[in-house]
């Protein structure tokens, strides 16, 4: 789970320096993803957007894990 929360920090900060504001909004396209992912150091945006889907499912599994049963429902936008 640290690990993750390292990996989106990362993508944070470096969304954060990018527009020069204090939200972070991550590019809707490949294309507007692809400089993020150089940044970050990966080959291409598609090995990027893989490892950032596959860390958020991740931790979403493990806080899911330490919620209450029911509590994960009233959590989902």
């Amino acid at each position: 789970m640290l690990d993750n929360y390292d990996f989106l920090k990362r993508i944070e900060i470096l969304l954060r320096g990018d527009a020069n504001r204090s939200g972070s909004v991550m590019g809707a396209t490949s294309e507007a993803r692809a400089p993020l992912a150089r940044w970050l150091g990966f080959a291409d945006e598609a090995a990027f957007w893989n490892a950032h889907r596959t860390r958020l499912a991740e931790t979403r599994r493990t806080v899911s894990s330490l919620l209450p049963p029911g509590a994960q429902s009233q959590q989902e936008p």
